[in-house]
Formats: structure tokens, C-alpha cells, sequence
């Protein structure tokens, strides 16, 4: 829900930006849990449907920001959504680290596109130009740190002399890094 919620209030906030630069926006529906949808159903304009809808919300939309934070139905939602040629809009780093090459190949098959750059690099603006980049191009090799987390780490630890172990779990404890490092 904060997520969620999170990215629905931007939407809302910004939507005559948002307009002026890619056209004509509409949220048409917020899926929700149904633990969440009362209290949704009370907050906000637009229709509150359940997961059990998703397939209605498929059928009636041109797009799909996902911003469950979960993993499984994430990637249930994405997947569904490109099969159905729907377009995908995510910064669920997770998810799309899980199932990149499924993902990245269902939007070629339909055309429907799978943008997910707000994932690396905490949305530094560098996949699409990278892309670009590479069309024209015969790029031999790049390097950077893509990850804020990384870079916090590296940081503390070269400049500092801070303890990795130390540093890894005060990024947890600071919600910079998920809780099981592996992800």
C-alpha cells in the first residue's frame, strides 16, 4: 500500500506536468488487496478494484505502473500485462532482476513496451540514453556503480575504512538495502 500509494500521489500531483510532456493521462482504476481497498475506496477518486478484477483492468488500459513492492504477484501482473500487450511501467528492481529476460522478451513479442529504468541506479536516467547509445555506437565497454546502494557501501568502506558487514546492515537498517542481500 505505501508504494502504491506513494506513486499514485505523484501521479496525482504532477499529472499537468506530466500532460504537458507526454499528453493526456488517466488513471483508470488502483488495484488493491482487499484488506486495502475499503480504506482506498474512502481516499481516493478513482475506481478501487480487486486483483480478482486485474483481467478487466487488462481489457480497459493502455499501460500498467506497478508498484506492488512484492515479488510474485509483481511479476504475475507484469507478465499478464505484456501478454496482453499491455505496457509495463515498474521500479520494482527485484522483481525485474528476477525475471528480466522473460519480461524483456514478452514487450519485443507484443510490442508492448517495459520500462523498468526506475529500478537501476535509483532512476538515474541511463538505460534509455545507454540504448540509444549503443544503436549508433559500437560501445566496448561500460563501468560505473548503477546502484546507490553499492555506492554507499563502497564509499564507507574506501573512504571510511568502514566494516562491509557493519555498513551492509546499517543500509538495512536505513531501507537503502533490502533485507536479504541476495536480492
Amino acid at each position: 500500500l505505501t508504494v502504491g500509494r506513494g506513486a499514485y500521489d505523484i501521479l496525482k500531483d504532477r499529472q499537468e506536468v506530466f500532460e504537458k510532456t507526454i499528453g493526456p493521462m488517466e488513471i483508470a482504476y488502483v488495484v488493491a488487496s482487499d484488506r486495502s481497498r475499503n480504506t482506498l475506496e474512502l481516499e481516493i477518486d478513482e475506481p478501487v478494484v480487486t486483483a480478482k478484477e486485474y483481467d478487466q483492468v487488462l481489457a480497459e488500459v493502455d499501460c500498467v505502473a506497478e508498484a506492488t513492492g512484492a515479488m510474485d504477484m509483481a511479476y504475475d501482473y507484469m507478465r499478464r500485462a505484456l501478454e496482453k500487450g499491455v505496457g509495463v511501467v515498474t521500479a520494482n528492481k527485484a522483481c525485474v532482476s528476477a525475471h528480466y529476460e522473460e519480461l524483456v522478451a514478452l514487450s519485443e513479442k507484443t510490442g508492448a513496451p517495459f520500462l523498468f529504468e526506475a529500478a537501476v541506479g535509483g532512476g538515474i536516467p541511463v538505460l534509455t540514453p545507454l540504448r540509444a547509445l549503443c544503436l549508433q555506437n559500437d560501445i566496448m565497454d561500460v563501468k560505473g556503480i548503477l546502484n546507490g546502494t553499492c555506492n554507499y557501501l563502497l564509499n564507507a568502506m574506501f573512504k571510511e575504512g568502514a566494516d562491509y558487514k557493519d555498513t551492509l546492515a546499517l543500509c538495512q537498517k536505513l531501507g537503502y538495502a533490502e533485507q536479504d542481500p541476495t536480492d
